[in-house]
Order: structure tokens, then C-alpha cells, then sequence
């Protein structure tokens, strides 16, 4: 019996966190696998129990104000879904899911699933973005130059 919980555990939440399983790509191959590539400010966010996953997965929401469009179409703010995240005591961890600061300006290479939008490549799929010399992050207009292929097609 024991045995049967223990397997049905790992399942349930086994489709939900299976995203996080990344193969490492370049930028490149992840703007070709994107829907969408933006460069944008997380404006806020807010964690809340996931809606298209098993009971008791958690996730975060971000929302990002497009500065610009690297591929694909988009204007305004967009909402990007966060797998895991922490809800009262409870946390669900998943592997490889990049933090968004609220504040902070990201190259996000973004791909909808479930209807919603996601970051795919794991870590790599939200490049910091420097706004100064002493700022984290990688200058926009090297990060611009390398996608310059992408933004084509």
C-alpha cells in the first residue's frame, strides 16, 4: 500500500514539473523554439495555486512591460507563469525555473503553454538585462546583435 501512495506522489505532480527538464540550447535555438521573444520590465507579481496543474502546485505570476519584440507579436503587459513558488508554509520547488525581480528588465524567450505564457531554456530563457555599467545583468544592444538572425524571420 505503502508502495502505491509513494508512486501515485511522484506522478501527480510529475506533468507539471517534467517542464523544468531542459536541454541546454544557444539563444538562438531557443528564439527559433520561441513563440515569442521580448525584451521587458517585471512591473509586479503575485503567487497564487495553480489553476492547469495538480492539486497543490503552486505558481507565480509576473507581469512584464514590453519595451520591445524580438519575435512574434506583442504590446502592452504581458503575463508570464511561473512554475513552484511558496504559498503560506507549503512550497513546491521545481528545477531550473528562473526568478523574475519585480523592477528588473529581462530578454525573455517565451513559449505558451496551457494558455499561458512560459519561459522556456530553463535559466537561460531570461537574460538579465544591465541598465548601467554597475548594474547585473548583459548589455541589451550585444544581447540585440546576437538574436539580429531571429528578430529576421
Amino acid at each position: 500500500m505503502n508502495h502505491l501512495l509513494m508512486s501515485w506522489a511522484l506522478t501527480a505532480f510529475l506533468p507539471y514539473s517534467a517542464q523544468a527538464l531542459q536541454l541546454e540550447m544557444s539563444r538562438g535555438e531557443l528564439c527559433q523554439y520561441s513563440d515569442l521573444v521580448v525584451v521587458g520590465e517585471v512591473t509586479s507579481g503575485e503567487t497564487r495555486w495553480a489553476s492547469n496543474a495538480p492539486e497543490g502546485a503552486i505558481e507565480r505570476l509576473r507581469w512584464v512591460h514590453v519595451d520591445d519584440v524580438v519575435r512574434g507579436q506583442a504590446s502592452g503587459t504581458l503575463e508570464v507563469v511561473l512554475p513552484g513558488g511558496t504559498m503560506g508554509d507549503l512550497t513546491h520547488w521545481v528545477e531550473d525555473v528562473p526568478e523574475l525581480m519585480t523592477n528588473a528588465r529581462y530578454l525573455l524567450f517565451l513559449h505558451e503553454i496551457d494558455g499561458g505564457l512560459q519561459i522556456i531554456g530553463g535559466e537561460r530563457g531570461a537574460v538579465r538585462i544591465a541598465r548601467s555599467e554597475t548594474e547585473q545583468g548583459e548589455r541589451l544592444d550585444a544581447l540585440l546583435q546576437e538574436l539580429e538572425v531571429c528578430r529576421a524571420r
